[in-house]
């Protein structure tokens, strides 16, 4: 017979009332990144979630004294209550959120740009669901490398498949490096064909020129 799960307990788990469904951990968020009290309607449009459900979300949140909701004309005003002992901490994990993938970005172009001292590397590029900030917890993510010549591509594919451990630690991010030369890059481009028929509508930049300059024909 299986074990009956405990249920959480309010004064020694609120996290677990707090942070329990998306609609809570988007209304905090939004309310993280607000400056001064916001309304419940103005919250669900930063949340991107149905005002109800922010309703919802916000009565168990003002349950918990993580938000102060007060009458503010046709609507309640709400913000984190920052005497509340675990709100600095969620802010300091909103702030983090923030730059996770900005900090992701950023350790890519450094692998690239340790590469490109020591070989011809042209660009990198995140292309497909990351790019497009439709990723899952499964979701690849996608980067496209091309080189100058089949020497550069790779130390460059050796140096992202290094790249590729440590970022599956320190972000969760499952990297899949795609790499070309030039050459062979650029005829796949004119042709659009796969994967550059995707790449070339969601391509983010990480190193180098926008690929239709890095990839353009040259005299």
């Amino acid at each position: 017979m299986p074990r009956k799960r405990p249920q959480a307990s309010a004064a020694r788990q609120p996290l677990a009332f707090a942070l329990g469904t998306p609609a809570k951990v988007a209304t905090l968020r939004a309310l993280a990144g607000a400056g001064e009290p916001i309304t419940q309607r103005d919250a669900a449009r930063r949340a991107g979630v149905q005002h109800r459900s922010v309703q919802l979300a916000l009565d168990d949140l003002v349950q918990l004294a993580i938000v102060t909701r007060q009458a503010g004309g046709r609507d309640y005003l709400v913000r984190l209550n920052d005497a509340h002992r675990l709100v600095p901490v969620l802010r300091a994990l909103f702030r983090a959120e923030a730059d996770h993938f900005l900090e992701l970005r950023r350790c890519l172009a450094q692998v690239a740009s340790d590469v490109a001292r020591r070989t011809g590397l042209v660009s990198v590029a995140l292309f497909g669901s990351v790019a497009r900030a439709r990723d899952l917890p499964s979701s690849d993510c996608d980067v496209l490398i091309v080189a100058r010549d089949d020497g550069g591509l790779t130390r460059a594919m050796e140096a992202f498949e290094v790249c590729a451990v440590v970022l599956r630690e320190s972000h969760g991010c499952r990297l899949a490096p795609i790499g070309y030369v030039r050459t062979d890059a650029a005829r796949r481009w004119r042709a659009r064909a796969a994967p550059f028929n995707e790449i070339s509508r969601d391509a983010l930049i990480v190193f180098g020129p926008p690929l239709a300059e890095a990839l353009r024909d040259k005299a």
